[in-house]
């Protein structure tokens, strides 16, 4: 099977096509920041456009056989080298999480992106789309940072923020306006 209908299966069965077209989002351009600036800065946003991350790391073999198991792919059919990760800090603890890209799986204006939290040395996926943008807000929700992802489409712009709630990421407000 070709790498484009892989990559077609991919998202139509894990339903990231679907939520990358709902999910399309915000102001892609707004920059958050940590909160304390003891801590040195981090990369609060990441976009279609290479490199995604300023300060990529391995993908944890765990997350990519999460990621495989997600995406429903033989081990023949999907590669590491699809997947960049980069270490974040969604709450103030000092256990860095994780967002993971599937530059491999790279569309117009889509790219895959999961959030995986660090949960007592695990990581747990808490939020899987695809979208032009995202961006780690400096607003917390049950002890996470809201994450906002703007999605292009046409002549319009969607922006969506997510909130923890507790065990993921969920939608908390979405806006459709035209695009300038």
């Amino acid at each position: 099977m070709g790498k484009q209908n892989f990559i077609l299966r991919v998202l139509f069965s894990s339903g990231l096509l679907f939520l990358g077209f709902m999910s399309l989002t915000s102001d892609a351009f707004e920059q958050s920041s940590i909160q304390s600036p003891a801590k040195a800065q981090e990369q609060v946003q990441f976009g279609t456009e290479d490199p995604v991350f300023l300060k990529p790391v391995p993908v944890p073999d765990p997350v990519f056989d999460a990621l495989r198991t997600l995406l429903k792919a033989p081990a023949d059919e999907i590669s590491a080298d699809w997947f960049q990760a980069s270490e974040v800090r969604l709450s103030r603890r000092e256990k860095a999480d994780l967002i993971v890209a599937g530059v491999g799986l790279r569309g117009a204006h889509n790219l895959p992106f999961w959030i995986f939290t660090n949960v007592h040395g695990e990581f747990q996926l808490t939020l899987a789309t695809a979208t032009d943008s995202l961006t780690l807000q400096g607003k917390y929700r049950n002890g996470y940072r809201n994450i906002e992802i703007s999605g292009f489409s046409g002549d319009t712009i969607t922006t969506t923020i997510y909130g923890f709630d507790g065990k993921r990421y969920v939608r908390i407000s979405e806006k459709t306006n035209p695009s300038r």
